[in-house]
């Protein structure tokens, strides 16, 4: 008879009966939306996890905490990532429920639900591991369909959820063209620099923060891929912004040079020098030269004239 008790606790659990305590199912509502631990369960680094859905970083939700009848205490643990807005209390209808609000899904790092209670004067606890998903949607809409060669355009790109867009601000190079995507006061852009002429297809995917959860149950962490087709022409000229209204020719400018900041521009390189000559078109009567000399951070670069 002992040898079989030791066995049975030896099975694999494979169920999130390994969380529950004395409870029989936990319950997120969240919008008009339901989870359960009964349906809503998948595998997530190799531990059973209850996905949920969220639209905004910051929700309010309603946890449920179903048993067959009151124990002599339960509480929800408050958390960096959860806080609590209306006490635990019990529901005639077999449940224990309580207002919550989320700090920040995108940002939370093993979020889990933590719930002690004491049954017959024992104490039990568990927690159970939660996996929030959302569904983000990126766009690229433009009725500007020429490009430059050479020369970076930059587009918004409207999101559902721009802030769960995985964003490294490095440019990624290719033969045809090169691409980056940054954020800046919540709007998603993508800078985009064509590198040959002709007809030009750009196909960019997106990378999440926060995955999906397809109907397989499958987490998937790429949104929509970006797909445009644009005319690339020859390069134009790029009119750089320049701090100082005058600069005075004497024998000190002339020899020492005059300390200036040029708008930035992703095809100028550092210590260099460049002719700045009489006329637009090549060949000009040379007047200056500009002297390229660090990036800084007001998207300026500090040069000598």
């Amino acid at each position: 008879m002992i040898s079989r008790i030791l066995f049975f606790l030896l099975l694999p659990v494979t169920s999130w009966a390994q969380y529950a305590g004395p409870f029989d199912k936990v319950e997120i509502r969240i919008d008009t939306m339901r989870f359960d631990t009964d349906q809503h369960m998948v595998v997530f680094n190799g531990e059973e996890h209850l996905y949920f859905k969220f639209q905004e970083a910051r929700p309010f939700a309603e946890i449920r905490l179903y048993i067959s009848r009151p124990v002599d205490q339960v509480a929800i643990a408050a958390s960096r990532e959860i806080s609590l807005v209306d006490s635990l209390f019990w529901n005639s209808d077999g449940f224990y429920q309580a207002r919550v609000r989320f700090s920040d899904l995108i940002n939370s790092s093993f979020l889990s639900l933590r719930v002690q209670s004491i049954v017959a004067g024992r104490s039990v606890g568990f927690s159970l591991p939660l996996l929030p998903y959302t569904e983000t949607s990126v766009q690229l809409r433009t009725s500007r369909e020429e490009l430059y060669i050479g020369e970076e355009k930059i587009f918004e790109l409207p999101s559902n959820l721009p802030s769960n867009v995985f964003i490294d601000n490095q440019w990624v190079e290719g033969r045809a063209y090169d691409y980056r995507l940054s954020l800046q006061n919540e709007k998603l852009r993508l800078h985009l620099v064509a590198n040959r002429l002709g007809p030009l297809e750009i196909n960019i995917p997106i990378t999440t923060r926060r995955p999906a959860v397809n109907a397989d149950k499958e987490i998937v962490y790429q949104a929509d891929t970006l797909r445009q087709v644009f005319t690339v022409k020859a390069s134009r000229l790029a009119f750089l912004n320049i701090n100082l209204n005058n600069v005075i020719l004497n024998e000190q400018s002339s020899t020492e040079g005059v300390e200036i900041q040029l708008q930035d521009n992703r095809n100028l390189q550092l210590n260099k020098t460049y002719r700045v000559e009489r006329q637009n078109e090549p060949g000009g009567a040379l007047i200056a030269e500009i002297y390229t000399r660090s990036r800084l951070s007001n998207n300026q670069v500090l040069c000598w004239l």
